[in-house]
């Protein structure tokens, strides 16, 4: 999606500014990705496309957390599946 600069940039501006007030060691952040463990390859070592192949779709969310100068990592958070979706409850 296309962000328009010029209405971004005064929110970016405040949020620097709020964020002013702590230490770069106070500042936290979180992000979350997904790693499809059980997807085969798309290529062979040669370079060749790989076909025939469905798509495996089993994934595990990972987590990872870290404060702004980098002096404090932690270990990835792994995130499996729910046993019982409750947004399917009775579907």
């Amino acid at each position: 999606a296309k962000v328009n600069d010029e209405s971004v940039q005064p929110r970016v501006e405040e949020i620097k500014e709020k964020l002013k007030m702590f230490e770069r060691q106070d500042i936290f952040n979180f992000d979350e990705t997904s790693l499809f463990y059980k997807q085969p390859p798309t290529r062979t070592i040669s370079g060749q496309a790989v076909s025939c192949l469905k798509a495996d779709k089993m994934r595990l969310t990972v987590g990872l957390l870290c404060n702004s100068d980098g002096s404090l990592k932690f270990d990835p958070i792994i995130i499996g599946k729910h046993a019982k979706s409750h947004c399917f409850n009775k579907k």
